[in-house]
């Protein structure tokens, strides 16, 4: 089975901001200026004729923050630019309104990930 989670955070990792799961930043610890998080939104196995799970499809939620609305602006071309080429498929984006609880704008994407078992 793939390592999904290590695949999501190799494949961000190179464009230079902190990357971690969603909800894994502490009450207490400060926040980047400009930071990356993401979550699984489901996992689907699809089942072979002998009942055995034979693929995967991941749906995957990423969402760019920043105090810096112009960074926001580029947020989909740029987060696309590393998951296309690692076989992640572009499913949708949107705006996230300012986050108070962060104190920075948002956008977040959503992308599917194909796994077949060897």
């Amino acid at each position: 089975m793939i390592d999904i989670y290590k695949l999501i955070y190799d494949t961000l990792t190179p464009l230079g901001y902190d990357v971690r799961q969603q909800g894994s930043y502490s009450e207490n610890e400060e926040l980047p200026d400009t930071f990356i998080t993401y979550w699984l939104k489901q996992v689907s196995p699809s089942k072979h004729y002998d009942g055995e799970i034979s693929s995967y499809k991941f749906q995957i939620q990423i969402v760019f923050y920043s105090i810096d609305a112009e960074l926001l602006q580029a947020a989909d071309t740029l987060i696309r630019s590393v998951m296309s080429p690692a076989n992640f498929m572009y499913a949708s984006g949107e705006d996230i309104t300012f986050r108070e609880i962060t104190n920075r704008y948002a956008y977040g994407m959503r992308f599917n990930y194909y796994y077949k078992e060897e």
